[in-house]
């Protein structure tokens, strides 16, 4: 993660970026690094990350406008969230929600994308082979994020879960 933590804020459980970190409105990505069990990392990353989280949601609930939770896709998906997640992925969720003192409907809404016509464009590939093994990338260019005002800077996530495979991934925020 040297490549990022150059020009990143890192964020850290209960320490401050580096004195030579940009300041937070600069960094053009932020860096948390996550490790244990699915509900212990979605509670560290809602925690850091609580003020974040709620500005999306709120953002995110002006531009889809009201009555989410009234949509009979919202309340299809509560009822059946196991089939939109894995365990361990609805266990992280959970750990968000814990954090952040969000609602857990809120944030798995959200991630679903309950607008799907807003949120297209994203591409992933991945290759295999060669020195790193596998090398998965993503493009973030959802057409929901250029009607929410001013940018929203990434957080790439260094996730270490307890007995899996460590990995990096971006997220907004």
């Amino acid at each position: 993660l040297d490549f990022l933590e150059r020009n990143a804020t890192a964020l850290e459980p209960g320490a401050r970026p580096a004195a030579t970190a940009p300041a937070p409105e600069a960094a053009a990505v932020r860096v948390l690094r996550l490790r244990g069990e699915p509900r212990r990392m979605g509670r560290e990353q809602g925690r850091l990350q609580a003020a974040a989280i709620r500005e999306v949601v709120q953002r995110y609930g002006e531009a889809l406008g009201n009555g989410v939770t009234e949509r009979a896709d919202f309340r299809a998906l509560q009822e059946n969230l196991e089939s939109f997640f894995s365990p361990s992925g609805l266990e992280e969720l959970r750990g968000l929600a814990e954090g952040s003192g969000l609602p857990l409907e809120i944030l798995a809404g959200l991630n679903v994308a309950l607008r799907p016509e807003l949120l297209p464009g994203c591409t992933h590939f991945a290759v295999k082979g060669g020195p790193p093994g596998l090398l998965h990338a993503i493009n973030e260019d959802a057409p929901l994020l250029l009607t929410m005002g001013r940018p929203l800077p990434p957080t790439a996530l260094a996730r270490h879960p307890e007995g899996k495979i460590p990995h990096l991934t971006f997220v907004l925020p």
